[in-house]
């Protein structure tokens, strides 16, 4: 939560992983690992989440073995 006079950073995970796919796929990349956070980590799952989005999106096989 916001408290006057004390700045804040928010992140935008999601978000932040769907750029970075975009740029990779624009690149031409097919085959993009992702490195986990902690499974108890909402921003982890959230990256996560949009890692798997943007490959299933663009029809691209998810491996686990890519997945550490």
């Amino acid at each position: 939560s916001e408290i006057p006079g004390v700045p804040c950073l928010a992140v935008a995970n999601a978000d932040g992983i769907r750029l970075a796919m975009k740029h990779l796929f624009d690149l031409g990349h097919r085959r993009i690992a992702h490195i986990e956070g902690r499974p108890d980590m909402h921003d982890a799952i959230d990256r996560k989440r949009a890692y798997v989005e943007c490959m299933t999106e663009a029809g691209l096989p998810i491996d686990d073995r890519w997945i550490v």
